[in-house]
């Protein structure tokens, strides 16, 4: 049986380390830039990533070895792993990210849609939040995602009166 006491340990070396693992470093976006900086986070949290020129990485040893000073980030996947809202915040200065796939990170919240929609709002074309802990009050903020083709969300918030603005804005609507 396990003890109480072991449980809230448990949940605070969690914590610590989703905190470790999602924390936004500027000095080194100076020193290396935004699109690598995000890169690293996601290839760090075994997710997947594209470049403009047609690169992909899914191992971080690979893609740091790659040292390409003129990488644009265009496609990130990161499906059912322990990031948070906190991680957002490296969508900070990237401007080519075409496609976020979030499916099954139940940790990402409406705080982090916001942070990607503030951040990706001119460029992002197809956003999956099917899984999360997004609620209706994200909707607003979907909004702001100017080029926003396909949206996979879950069914609940595809039945949002909300919703029916992306759609005549001829968002293509996934539900699941």
């Amino acid at each position: 049986m396990t003890k109480p006491w072991m449980l809230s340990r448990h949940r605070i070396f969690r914590q610590w380390i989703n905190s470790a693992f999602n924390s936004y470093d500027k000095d080194r976006v100076k020193l290396i830039g935004p699109d690598r900086v995000a890169g690293e986070w996601i290839l760090k949290n075994e997710g997947s990533i594209k470049s403009s020129k047609g690169s992909s990485y899914s191992s971080y040893n690979a893609f740091v070895t790659s040292a390409n000073s003129s990488f644009k980030l265009t496609s990130i996947s990161i499906k059912h792993k322990d990031i948070t809202s906190m991680g957002c915040k490296h969508f900070q200065g990237l401007k080519y990210v075409k496609h976020i796939d979030f499916e099954g990170c139940q940790d990402i919240d409406d705080s982090g849609v916001k942070l990607v929609c503030q951040h990706c709002h001119d460029s992002l074309v197809e956003f999956n939040i099917i899984g999360t802990s997004a609620s209706s009050k994200c909707l607003d903020d979907l909004h702001k995602l100017e080029k926003l083709q396909k949206l996979s969300i879950n069914e609940k918030l595809a039945l949002h009166e909300k919703i029916k603005h992306l759609k005549r804005n001829n968002v293509e609507i996934v539900s699941g």
